[in-house]
């Protein structure tokens, strides 16, 4: 009898694993069979907006929640299907340990590059020549790890250099340039130009504006060598302007609860 019993209980684990097994299946395959009866959460006003806007035109609903705190709340309570986050925003989140895991890469990126003036091609291409470097040697990755885990990229940059180079940014990203408490600027894009500065004999000087417009026609006007401050590739603006290599990309990730 105990033997049976314990068949019993075997074949009913059993049943109740492979019902829930596929009722997680259903849920992850439903933006792509059934997309109108999606709901997609992201953090309102910030660049993951952007990516859980481009689910719209297949007919998915989208919630806007203030902060990250509250959309990972929102997944792990079954609120919303998915959230869409930034590859920062995921790094925080798996940092915290919170219940969620990646469903599957947004096509959607942003690439960051920097704005030269139409005759500075020397300056443009010894700003590329420098990025390689980077990239080759793994700076740029370890700029961003720091950055995205919270700890300080101390760069080679002495601020000794005989050339200044006059650098034109808006100091508001997050992540990316931004200033501290003691007027010190810091941020992915902060270290690279210090790098590049370094290597290159430059001594950077900042010119900061909370205008974007404002910026790009001081570039224009020679007020400025470089621009640079979390700005993506534009097409329109590459007419106009000489334009780095892709320094830099977000990435986002379509995430759900975890099964387990």
């Amino acid at each position: 009898m105990e033997g049976l019993y314990k068949r019993i209980i075997s074949i009913i684990l059993v049943v109740v694993f492979f019902l829930s097994f596929a009722s997680c299946d259903y849920s992850k395959d439903l933006i792509k069979e059934n997309p109108q009866d999606t709901i997609i959460g992201f953090v309102t006003d910030s660049v993951s907006e952007l990516a859980a806007k481009s689910y719209a035109g297949d007919g998915a609903q989208l919630i806007g929640y203030n902060n990250l705190s509250d959309l990972l709340l929102a997944i792990e309570n079954g609120y919303v299907n998915y959230g869409v986050l930034s590859d920062y925003e995921f790094v925080q989140a798996s940092n915290a340990e919170r219940k969620i895991e990646v469903y599957e890469e947004c096509p959607f990126k942003i690439d960051f590059c920097a704005y030269f003036r139409n005759d500075s091609t020397e300056l443009r291409d010894s700003f590329n020549d420098s990025l390689e470097n980077m990239k080759s040697k793994g700076i740029i990755d370890k700029i961003k790890e720091a950055e995205y885990n919270g700890i300080t990229y101390y760069s080679s940059y002495t601020g000794n250099g005989e050339t200044e180079l006059k650098v034109l940014c808006n100091p508001a990203a997050d992540f990316y340039f931004y200033m501290l408490e003691d007027g010190v600027y810091s941020g992915i894009d902060v270290k690279i130009l210090e790098t590049f500065a370094e290597e290159n004999g430059y001594n950077i000087s900042y010119i900061s504006d909370f205008d974007d417009d404002e910026l790009f026609l001081k570039l224009k006007n020679g007020e400025g060598d470089i621009l640079i401050s979390d700005y993506s590739y534009n097409s329109k603006r590459a007419e106009q302007y000489l334009v780095s290599d892709i320094y830099f990309t977000v990435n986002f990730n379509l995430v759900i609860r975890k099964s387990i």
